[in-house]
């Protein structure tokens, strides 16, 4: 297990040494303006690099049950920081 908050925000080479699948678990808990988004793209980057498959485990709100309810909207100019690398709903 590697820490990816600290020195490294991207799994490296050697860390993924012997991986054939890399699995992220994200259960949305109704925000998804925070780092772990942040840190999913990163792990993907990393997988693809090393030609390691990618799987996102993904579910509802629990406490709504609710899904995505609206478009993007968050601009590109709002996204400097890593909690908004990414375009998102923040629905």
């Amino acid at each position: 297990m590697f820490s990816l908050y600290g020195k490294n925000r991207k799994p490296t080479p050697e860390m993924l040494a012997g991986v054939d699948v890399l699995v992220y678990d994200i259960q949305d808990i109704g925000v998804r303006s925070y780092t772990y988004i942040s840190t999913m793209g990163r792990c993907m980057e990393a997988a693809a690099e090393q030609g390691i498959e990618f799987v996102v485990l993904d579910r509802p709100d629990p406490l709504t049950g609710t899904g995505l309810r609206e478009p993007c909207s968050i601009r590109a100019s709002d996204r400097s920081s890593e909690c908004m690398r990414f375009p998102m709903s923040t629905e």
